[in-house]
């Protein structure tokens, strides 16, 4: 069994809610890979922790010393469509169990990404994913915010980057431009840092 089918298998056999497609778990995964040794990684967004555990089992994060950080405030919030989503209070601990059953440690930081920006080191990440509120208002300050916190030689990218989140379209079209985005899997958008 390859370590992605384990994940999707996990998931499932925990009847969780799939956000990611098989395709974007494999890019995930290609991502997560090219982390360097001593790296460290931040998700903006982390639910359930479908993608912090790709992240960190492609990177090995505990044999290759990567920090995996999740900002998170796990809280009911409103959806692009101003759709109150409710039900997260309770998927912190759940969040906690899926990690702790690949073996993965993950600092959490409990906040709004708006409230944790003074948090992270500016040129400090390898790797930003930012999957947490879909609104085009959030999107954009996410990847403004939190834009220098990149390596220079670092990735930035985030998820859902289709019609069915026209914000994340529209924020990131309009920071970086349509040219500089590669979509890879289904809707997981990326831009390489220069």
């Amino acid at each position: 069994m390859t370590k992605i089918q384990r994940i999707l298998e996990y998931f499932q056999k925990k009847g969780l809610r799939r956000y990611l497609t098989r395709d974007d778990l494999i890019q995930l995964f290609v991502l997560g890979q090219n982390v360097p040794e001593n790296g460290y990684i931040l998700e903006i967004g982390s639910g359930t922790g479908w993608s912090t555990v790709a992240f960190g089992v492609a990177s090995k994060a505990p044999e290759r010393n990567i920090r995996l950080i999740s900002i998170d405030p796990f809280e009911s919030y409103l959806d692009e469509y101003d759709t109150l989503k409710e039900g997260w209070k309770g998927d912190y601990k759940l969040f906690k169990e899926n990690i702790s059953a690949f073996g993965l440690k993950v600092e959490s930081i409990l906040k709004k990404s708006s409230e944790a920006v003074g948090d992270i080191q500016d040129y400090s990440l390898d790797l930003l994913f930012i999957d947490g509120c879909h609104t085009y208002s959030v999107v954009r300050a996410d990847i403004l915010q939190y834009r220098s916190k990149v390596k220079a030689d670092g990735t930035l990218c985030g998820h859902d980057y289709w019609a069915t989140h026209p914000g994340v379209v529209k924020a990131v079209n309009e920071i970086f431009g349509r040219d500089r985005i590669r979509v890879l899997g289904t809707s997981v958008w990326v831009v390489k840092q220069v």
